[in-house]
């Protein structure tokens, strides 16, 4: 069990710029084979160590501003939308404001962990709510208002 433990560090050790993320190193390195669950266990902790998760901060402004968001389907009290982000930056929170009309208006933030990295697109799916006097029940799609960004969260590439 020992030799595996050791080949494997020293795989990883040695390794060469090809994997590019975490996901690639995992990858790269888990191969085919059945491993333990020590093997694995070096094996996260060896590749977080060359790719260290980053912290997502805000984006500025001027940044947030050039993120388009639309509805791009609305089914039943589900809402696909649309994400185009032309920054340099990787989002991986989005914080929307959705609109509904219904018995009473309102607005309601929605927080979606979902990652667009730069110069791409992507759909997320917010299950919407609408108000009652007694809680949020489930919007119906003719209710719905407008869907806007409200802010963003990521690192700059």
């Amino acid at each position: 069990m020992e030799v595996p433990l050791l080949v494997l560090a020293l795989a990883l050790g040695g390794c060469d710029e090809k994997p590019a993320t975490y996901e690639d190193c995992i990858l790269e390195h888990l191969g085919g084979g059945a491993r333990s669950d020590s093997e694995i266990a070096l094996l996260k902790s060896a590749c977080a160590s060359r790719f260290p998760r980053r912290q997502a901060t805000e984006l500025p402004p001027g940044e947030l501003a050039k993120v388009e968001v639309s509805v791009d389907r609305v089914s039943g009290n589900t809402l696909n939308v649309w994400i185009y982000n032309p920054t340099d930056w990787t989002l991986a929170e989005l914080r929307f404001v959705v609109h509904v009309a219904g018995n009473e208006a309102s607005e309601r933030t929605y927080r979606e962990r979902f990652r667009v990295p730069p110069e791409s697109a992507g759909y997320v799916s917010i299950q919407v709510y609408r108000p009652l006097r007694s809680g949020f029940v489930g919007a119906e799609e003719d209710l719905l208002s407008s869907v806007t960004l409200a802010s963003a969260a990521g690192w700059p590439e």
